[in-house]
């Protein structure tokens, strides 16, 4: 892969998921409502880059995680 030195890069890739099953009682079902990335790299050199990747769920009936 070539990266432009002194570059900067996002980009957003998020989901929402609907149509999920119940659980039946006494089981937990382990079932994402949304999920979101937000990817940012930047271009050290022109062969080298840094990347940092933030991931944000939320379990179904629950709150927003980050990961």
């Amino acid at each position: 892969m070539d990266f432009d030195k002194g570059s900067i890069e996002a980009e957003y890739r998020g989901a929402q998921h609907w149509g999920l099953p119940e659980p039946t009682p006494g089981e937990e079902l382990d079932a994402l409502r949304q999920s979101h990335e937000l990817e940012i790299q930047y271009g050290i050199t022109n062969f080298w880059a840094v990347r940092l990747t933030p991931n944000v769920e939320q379990p179904d009936g629950g709150s927003l995680e980050l990961n």
